[in-house]
């Protein structure tokens, strides 16, 4: 499946440069719009889909706060249905994938040696690839109740600041307002990626 849809070039569907032609067609569905999104979302959390640009869209669509509930909505049934194809269907696929990566290799280690501490920092700062991960976790001991509610809940402040991005980058407020409000968003970016990392004393070599 995957070799297919990147064959014909079906993932730069979803890419930045693509996201005024998204943007028209997800709108097209009217009142269904919040729906079809979080339909969107979860099939690409599931395919290795870049979320980002999508993330950023619902921002554009449905503005920052309603944003952040599709994304998160879509993300945790995607991430779900991931870990669960790793656990139960895919577990030789997926440990050939991680062994392939040199940060995903450790994971299993990480979070024998670290415990749950692992799953909220890869959810918080961008350590691991995002897809790739939700599969990895099927392969470890961590419980799938774990999973499901450390991933909604620490995957809410990235979110956040993304679809705010989002919803700013096509708002009419003034220039300084705007100025003011992307340099806000851009420095909780940066304590977000940064503070966890010095809290949990997580290793640069994962970097």
């Amino acid at each position: 499946m995957l070799f297919i849809l990147n064959k014909y070039n079906i993932f730069s569907i979803f890419s930045f440069e693509n996201i005024n032609d998204l943007k028209l067609y997800l709108a097209s569905f009217g009142i269904w719009t919040p729906v079809v999104f979080i339909a969107l979302f979860t099939v690409a959390t599931v395919l290795f889909v870049p979320g980002l640009p999508i993330t950023v869209l619902s921002g554009i669509l449905f503005g920052a706060f309603r944003g952040t509930i599709y994304v998160v909505i879509g993300s945790s049934i995607g991430v779900s249905a991931s870990f669960l194809i790793g656990r139960y269907l895919g577990r030789d696929f997926v440990k050939r994938m991680t062994e392939k990566n040199n940060r995903l290799s450790e994971l299993d280690s990480y979070i024998k040696e670290k415990g749950d501490t692992i799953l909220i920092i890869s959810r918080l700062v961008p350590i691991f690839p995002f897809n790739l991960q939700n599969y990895a976790y099927g392969v470890t001991d961590i419980s799938f109740r774990t999973y499901f509610w450390y991933s909604l809940i620490f995957m809410l402040p990235g979110t956040f600041i993304y679809t705010s991005f989002g919803a700013l980058a096509y708002s009419s407020v003034p220039i300084k307002k705007l100025m003011l409000y992307s340099g806000i968003l851009l420095g909780a970016l940066c304590l977000l990626i940064i503070v966890p990392r010095k809290i949990f004393k997580i290793s640069d070599k994962l970097n």
